[in-house]
């Protein structure tokens, strides 16, 4: 698989994960179960989240775009850069997520049923 498509496949993942999450939270609402996480802190980790997606969005056009190869490498490294700290900001939520739902299990809260 070549490298292009493998930052496209990613780049579509990454997309799709705040519909996954946005999803899971409705299910939480719905059956009267607090979110995992602190509202303001998911709010604000959501913000930096969507500026670094627009971020990769913009680059990915720069790269389409891009009239040397030298440009593109740089551009695409540029890309790698931004989807790791995107997947670490993700790591880092994931990991908040996990605490609250251990806090309100001891606390006889639901398990994630």
């Amino acid at each position: 698989m070549n490298r292009m498509t493998l930052t496209a496949v990613a780049a579509l993942v990454m997309f799709s994960l705040p519909l996954a999450q946005a999803a899971e939270e409705h299910q939480h609402a719905k059956a009267g179960t607090p979110a995992a996480a602190p509202a303001d802190m998911n709010a604000e980790m959501m913000e930096k989240m969507q500026d670094n997606m627009l971020k990769m969005h913009d680059l990915m056009h720069r790269i389409h775009d891009a009239k040397t190869p030298q440009e593109r490498e740089t551009l695409k490294q540029e890309h790698m850069n931004a989807m790791k700290m995107h997947m670490k900001m993700m790591q880092g939520m994931m990991g908040s997520m996990k605490d609250g739902m251990k806090k309100d299990d001891a606390k006889g809260g639901m398990t994630g049923h």
